[in-house]
Formats: C-alpha cells, sequence, structure tokens
C-alpha cells in the first residue's frame, strides 16, 4: 500500500508509506524549491506524512527551514497554521516550554485560533502528566483552554479534550455534559466518518459510562487508523487516562492498539577464517538470523537501533528491514572507515555489499565520531560510546512512543569481567531495566531472556585490563556574554563579584571534576557523567543571576553556556604539567557554545542520548532545532538543559 502524496508539479512522483529516512530527505530536497515558492498544499500532505511516520525532529526542521525562506506573498494564515505544527512536533519531542513559547507568539502576532487555544490546552495536559505533586493548577488552565476553544469555535475536538480534563478533576457533572455534545457533533456528519470522529465518540462512550459502546468504537477507530502509531498512541494514552480516573479497567481498551515497539541490538562479528577461539562461526549465520527474525516477529518491533559490523549487526538490520520496520545505524566512527575496520576484515566480499544495502535502506545513519579509525591511537571507548549511543536513542523513541525497550544480543555468553563488547554491553541493558533477550552465537537454536535489572553495576574489567587511551566524558562550555565591553576599572569587581560565584561553585559541586579550566571570559569543565555536567551548568547559570554586580553602562552579565560528551585524551600538559582532556568531541563541543542563547544551556544529541541512556532525571532535556554550528562545523540536533 502506497500514500500518494499530491498531484501537482512538485510532486508527480509517490512517496511510500515505508519511506527510509535518506528517501524521505532525498525527496524533501528534490521538491523544496517547488513547495518554498507556492505549494501550500503539497506541504501540508508532506507534514501530516511526517506525523504518520513519528518523525517530530525532522518535521521541526522542515518548519523552521519554510519559515525562513518560504517565498512571499504568504497570508498569515499560512505562517499561523504552520507555526501550530511546529509546535505540536516540539511537543511530541518533549521540548513542552518551547511549544508553549511559540504558540503565545503566535497568538500575539495572528491572533487566538482554534487550534491555537487547542494546543495551548494539550500543553497544559503534558505540563500535568509531568508533574511531581498533582498538577491541578495545568488541568485548570487546559480545561479553560479547551473550553473556550469550544465555546468559540463549536468543534468536538476542545469539547471531548475539555470533557477529558474534567474527568480527570473530579467535575463528572461538566464532563458528561461536554462528552455528549462531543458526541452529538462527531456523530452528525454527512460523509463517512474519518479515524478522529469515531475515536472521539469511543472517548465520549467512555466518559459517559457505556463501556460496551466504547469497546466497539475504539476498535472501528484501530481499524481506520492502520498503521498510523502516531494517532492510536494519543488515543490509547488518553483512554488509559480517562479509564484510570474513572475506575474501569484500561487493558481492553489499551489492547485494542498496538504501540510501535522499540529494539536496541548488539552483536559479535562473524568470525574470520581460522580463529582460535569461536565465537560466531560462520555456519551459524542462518540459524541466527532465522532467531532474530522469530524474536522480532514475537515482539512486533517496528523500530530499531544497531551498528553494521559484519554478523549480527547487519543480519539484525536485515531482518528489520525485511519486515519493513524502521532501521537506525550508529557507527563509532566514519563510514569508511568502519567498513574497513568491522566489515571486510574476512575473506568474505558480500558482507561489504550487505553492508552498503544496509546503509543505503537505513532510516538515518549517525556517526558518533567524525574521524578515521587507528588502532594505535584510538581504543575501545569508541565501541563503548557507540553502544551507549544506541541505547539512550533507543531509551528517547520508546519513552516516546509509551512502550517499553526490548534489547536483543547474539553473544557467546563469555568475557563477563571485560570492560568493552558484548558483556560489557549487556550488563549496561540490564542496569537500565530493559527487556534483554540473549541468543547464543555459538548454539543459537534457541533463546534465553534474561529480562530486567539484574545487577545495577556495569563490570569494571578485569585487574590488568590497561588505562584505555580514551575515555567518555562530559564537556561544559560556558562564556560570558559582554566580557568583551567591559571597561578595564570593570575587571576586579567582575572577578571578585562575578567570576569568584562561578568557581565557587564549581569548586563546591562536590563532583569529582576530572578537568576545571577558565581564561577571561570562559570556562572549561570536564566530567565523567552527564548528571554532573548537566547539574553542573544549570548551578552555575543560577549564581550569576544572583548577583547584583554589573559593569559601568552595561546590563547584568550572562553565561552562555553548552554541554557535549564523547570520548576524549587524557593528556599531561607540558607545559603547566596538569592533567588535561582534549579530543575532536572537545572542538565539537566548543562549536555549540556561541550559537547558544544568552542565559540558556544548549546539548548535543549525544548528550541527550547519554542523559535517557543514564535515567538522568536531575533536569529535563528538551529539542530545540536543527541549528548551524560555529566555524563551518555543519548542522546538528540540539537540546535544551532546564531544571
Amino acid at each position: 500500500m502506497r500514500n500518494q502524496m499530491p498531484e501537482s508539479p512538485a510532486t508527480s512522483d509517490e512517496l511510500s508509506a515505508d519511506a527510509s529516512f535518506v528517501g524521505i530527505l532525498t525527496w524533501w530536497e528534490r521538491h523544496r524549491q517547488s513547495v518554498l515558492e507556492s505549494d501550500d498544499e503539497c506541504l501540508w500532505r508532506f507534514i501530516a506524512f511526517l506525523k504518520r511516520k513519528g518523525e517530530p525532529f525532522f518535521a521541526c526542521e522542515i518548519c523552521d527551514d519554510v519559515l525562513e525562506h518560504a517565498v512571499p506573498p504568504r497570508s498569515a494564515g499560512f505562517f499561523r497554521r504552520l507555526i501550530e505544527e511546529k509546535s505540536l512536533f516540539l511537543a511530541q519531542t518533549g521540548s513542552v516550554d518551547a511549544s508553549e513559547a511559540l504558540l503565545n507568539e503566535a497568538i500575539v502576532q495572528y491572533g487566538a485560533s482554534e487550534e491555537l487555544l487547542c494546543r495551548l490546552g494539550r500543553l497544559s495536559k503534558d505540563r500535568w502528566r509531568r508533574s511531581q505533586n498533582g498538577g491541578h493548577d495545568h488541568l485548570e488552565q487546559g480545561l479553560s483552554f479547551y473550553t473556550r476553544a469550544f465555546r468559540e469555535f463549536g468543534s468536538y475536538y476542545p469539547a471531548i479534550n475539555a470533557a477529558a480534563l474534567a474527568v480527570y478533576l473530579g467535575k463528572l457533572d461538566e464532563a458528561a455534559s461536554l462528552a455528549t455534545e462531543a458526541l452529538r457533533l462527531a456523530s452528525s456528519t454527512q460523509n463517512s466518518p474519518d479515524y478522529w470522529e469515531v475515536a472521539t465518540c469511543a472517548e465520549a462512550h467512555l466518559i459517559l459510562g457505556d463501556l460496551p459502546r466504547a469497546l466497539a468504537t475504539y476498535q472501528e477507530a484501530a481499524r481506520l487508523a492502520g498503521a498510523d502509531y502516531a494517532k492510536t498512541g494519543t488515543t490509547r494514552n488518553q483512554a488509559a487516562e480517562i479509564a484510570e480516573a474513572l475506575g474501569f479497567d484500561a487493558s481492553p481498551i489499551t489492547a485494542i492498539f498496538e504501540t510501535p515497539q522499540v529494539a536496541i541490538f548488539t552483536g559479535h562479528r562473524i568470525d574470520t577464517p581460522g580463529r582460535r577461539e569461536p565465537r560466531f562461526p560462520s555456519e551459524n549465520e542462518a540459524a541466527v538470523r532465522e532467531a532474530i527474525a522469530v524474536w522480532l516477529e514475537e515482539r512486533r518491533i517496528r523500530i530499531g537501533y544497531c551498528s553494521a559490523a559484519s554478523g549480527g549487526d547487519i543480519l539484525f538490520a536485515e531482518c528489520l528491514l525485511e519486515r519493513g520496520a524502521e532501521c537506525h545505524i550508529v557507527l563509532p566512527f566514519r563510514e569508511q572507515s568502519f567498513r574497513e575496520k568491522s566489515v571486510l576484515t574476512g575473506n568474505d566480499p558480500s558482507w561489504g555489499e550487505r553492508f552498503d544495502r544496509v546503509i543505503a535502506r537505513a532510516s538515518s545513519v549517525m556517526t558518533a565520531a567524525n574521524q578515521v579509525h587507528d588502532d594505535a591511537v584510538l581504543g575501545f571507548e569508541v565501541f563503548n560510546f557507540a553502544d551507549r549511543l544506541i541505547l539512550g536513542l533507543g531509551c528517547l523513541k520508546s519513552k516516546m512512543n509509551g512502550g517499553p525497550l526490548h534489547a536483543l544480543a547474539v553473544w557467546d555468553g563469555c568475557n563477563l569481567d571485560s570492560p568493552t563488547g558484548r558483556a560489557f554491553c549487556v550488563a549496561g541493558w540490564r542496569a537500565r531495566g530493559c527487556d534483554v533477550t540473549i541468543i547464543d552465537s555459538l548454539r543459537p537454536f534457541g533463546v534465553c531472556s534474561v529480562s530486567g535489572p539484574v545487577d545495577s553495576k556495569v563490570p569494571p574489567g578485569g585487574e590488568n585490563v590497561p588505562e584505555p587511551q580514551q575515555q567518555i566524558c562530559s564537556i561544559v562550555f560556558s562564556d560570558v556574554v559582554g566580557y568583551s565591553k567591559m571597561q578595564e576599572t570593570d575587571i576586579p569587581k567582575y572577578l571578585s563579584e562575578f567570576r569568584s560565584r562561578i568557581l565557587d561553585t564549581i569548586q563546591s559541586s562536590g563532583f569529582p571534576l576530572l578537568e576545571i579550566n577558565t581564561w577571561g571570559d570562559a570556562f572549561y569543565i570536564v566530567t565523567k557523567r552527564v548528571s554532573e555536567a548537566g547539574l553542573l551548568a544549570l548551578r552555575m547559570r543560577e549564581a550569576t543571576r544572583h548577583t547584583t554586580w554589573h559593569p559601568v553602562g552595561q546590563e547584568p552579565l550572562k553565561l552562555r553556556t553548552s554541554v557535549h560528551a564523547g570520548p576524549l585524551f587524557k593528556i599531561l600538559d607540558a607545559v603547566t604539567g596538569r592533567t588535561n582532556y582534549t579530543g575532536t568531541h572537545t572542538s565539537f563541543g566548543a562549536r555549540i557554545e556561541p550559537i547558544t542563547p544568552e542565559g540558556q544551556i544548549f546539548a548535543s544529541e549525544s548528550f541527550a542520548a547519554l542523559c535517557a541512556a543514564d535515567n538522568v532525571s536531575d533536569f529535563r532535556v528538551e529539542y530545540v532545532g536543527r541549528k548551524k554550528l560555529d566555524k563551518n562545523y555543519g548542522s546538528c540536533r540540539l537540546f535544551q538543559i532546564i531544571g
């Protein structure tokens, strides 16, 4: 089944429902100029396609591109709708604050529409969902937005959402009244009912206590939705909340809607001929492949994250693609170097061809480090870093989908005390609480489930394991905005009133900091954990907000901060005699700080992924968008640290 894009000069071709991310990106690049110039209908259909595909990050980038480069004339309604769409995608990534700010700006500029009011209602509902202390104020605010939208515009969408919030608040009479109105409006269509009309009727029946009709109508909605998981996920989650608030068993309803299941993978490479101690003999390839395919089918995996080495990785990726699932690949270093190091080292050239096909069809390919591999220089931490990114990206996606994270390893069960490899990776999964399954690469005729956290400690490595050439670290870059405009007479006060507060905050953090460096207006800090880096950046910003001093004739100084994570080299500075940490990730982190707005903390996608992998709860990491980096470092997805 293929989804036909709009028939127009810009889109005479089709974009298939199972198109890879590379295919989607290629389609956009081919049609971008026509869309920017005039084809509004094509834009809205493309955005709807991205909703169905569950691509909120890329959809935000499309919205930003059009907002910046759309060729005039375009109506105010066009820009308002585009902002409405972007706000929804931001909310889907978890960036509630950014979404709300965008909507409030749109209301000031364009006035309140039904969609803008409903989006604000949804954001209030999202704030309630993540609130730690009841969040009734958020529910009341959301109810106010939805009720206003219903009274002013009279459609079923705000009515049913207002009814749901009234249920959460215990206002059952008001909820019943609103649900009755929503049911009347949604069931009065003259055309064949669409998904949202049917889902609204089902929700109204649930609120009114008619469970048999609610179940039957939810089943009809699921039939209409098909594999559009973005729609069904919203319906399923809200139905579960309403059922719980009313004291009903939600499981019969949630069982109707399939949640896109997410999986991560690690596995041995296929053995080279003559390997002294077999790990994954080539004669076991077919059996391992069959076991992977069965596992994917049993768990109905629709989204997978893995690397692409010969052996387990490529088998997993091929099985994903064969079942029409998304395949997201993380390479530890540059593609060609990885192909030579981790794909072509045996005597079977077909692995190289299979690698090329998998890369070409992958939904996305992420390179953890933009460098070539050299055994004499780089150690195992580059591979550990890629494994951590796979875990973190899987955690982010499964959280967004509202389901568990499944983990599969093709592993012989050996080297339990190794500081790298499959054992180390599996231990990290178990510590994170993943649903872990092992396929024995030596005896692949069954699987062994080791679900759940068994030991919270990751193996430290044997006693004789040398210190790695690199260590995975977290980096904080902070710059004082306005420093270059200060007078010479301001410097003493700056040192005693401003910089001293920051240094006191750093030194009193209690964190085992690996490096602290400062020069004039800049601070460079290296920590072991992303949680430490994020908290330190927040505390440094907070410390500067409590100073009353400011340079003569200037506004109070503010910090501009970036955080990043990646493998760094530990070196001894020959001049100072101090231990320093450096590498290409230092340079990358330094490129983020100059584009960070003053008073804010921007984070790289790697940092966000490691926060998810570590289950950090001390602060939030919200998506900002794709931004161009300083000094021709290209562009990347950036996030914001919020305390």
